[in-house]
């Protein structure tokens, strides 16, 4: 369980009910009396539900980003948010205890993961930098050696060819990426994946990059991205 995690996401939920509880207007009160409304919002840029879900599993509960992203399938992030939200409960239940169940839908309704994914969504600059595009929006691309990688079926050549070139034009890391697990030492050539959970481009490219992980012939590191955010960026720049 995630002690910190939990606490936190209860904590802003008592305080939700302590406010909501304050600006009810008592049994005694008149009917005629104002009622105080209580807008919260926060900065941080829209993403689907099961993205918000997935960026749940950090910290110490990290270890099940993986297998939860795997249970979301690939077809979930297509859905409303309702069948994201119930797509979501049913692979926490998968991969976790129905106790995080509960705390995940706190977390969701807080958009507790909102400031990590914020930060995913900055890296994309990374990846247009490089030359990369998705046409499909649910697709996903890969860069690797400062190449873009559209297949996952062409990815085991090019981290070949990468390594046999010996190229260094790798991008830099950022915090909140979210790196599959691996011993190899030392680190061999990154692989930057951008995709959207719960997609069969993200499921294609993962099951692709895991093996090259486990091999060690890769460092896969993943970056969320979404349709909606490329297309705000591309937006704000003309493009």
């Amino acid at each position: 369980m995630a002690g910190g995690r939990q606490e936190r996401v209860m904590l802003c939920a008592l305080v939700g009910v302590i406010v909501a509880c304050l600006a009810a207007p008592s049994a005694g009160e008149s009917s005629g009396q104002k009622l105080v409304q209580v807008s919260v919002s926060a900065p941080w840029a829209a993403a689907p539900v099961v993205m918000e879900a997935a960026e749940f599993f950090s910290g110490d509960q990290e270890s099940l980003f993986w297998p939860f992203a795997e249970a979301l399938g690939s077809s979930s992030a297509s859905g409303t948010d309702e069948e994201q939200f119930r797509a979501a409960e049913e692979a926490t239940l998968a991969v976790a205890s129905d106790s995080q169940v509960k705390v995940l839908r706190f977390a969701i309704a807080l958009r507790d993961s909102s400031p990590r994914l914020e930060l995913h969504r900055t890296t994309w600059a990374s990846a247009t930098a490089a030359g990369c595009s998705i046409a499909d929006p649910a697709g996903a691309v890969a860069v690797v050696g400062g190449r873009c990688v559209t297949e996952a079926s062409a990815l085991r050549e090019a981290v070949e060819k990468c390594s046999a070139d010996g190229k260094e034009e790798h991008m830099a890391m950022h915090k909140g990426d979210r790196v599959y697990p691996s011993k190899a030492s030392p680190p061999p050539v990154p692989v930057f994946l951008y995709a959207t959970v719960g997609t069969q481009a993200f499921l294609s490219f993962h099951r692709e990059l895991k093996k090259l992980s486990e091999e060690d012939a890769a460092r896969y590191v993943f970056r969320h991205t979404w349709s909606g955010w490329r297309e705000r960026a591309e937006g704000c720049t003309g493009g």
